[in-house]
């Protein structure tokens, strides 16, 4: 499960790489959502 137990796995990806994620609301035909991840280097 890539998004964890209340966005566990997330938030600590999130931290670890001083990032920001977003799941879209939306879901592909395939049942796939897009994962937004935005930060700089």
């Amino acid at each position: 499960v890539f998004i964890g137990k209340l966005g566990s796995n997330i938030k600590q990806i999130q931290k670890d790489s001083n990032t920001l994620m977003h799941l879209n609301d939306e879901v592909l035909d395939n049942g796939d959502r897009i994962c937004v991840i935005r930060g700089s280097r």
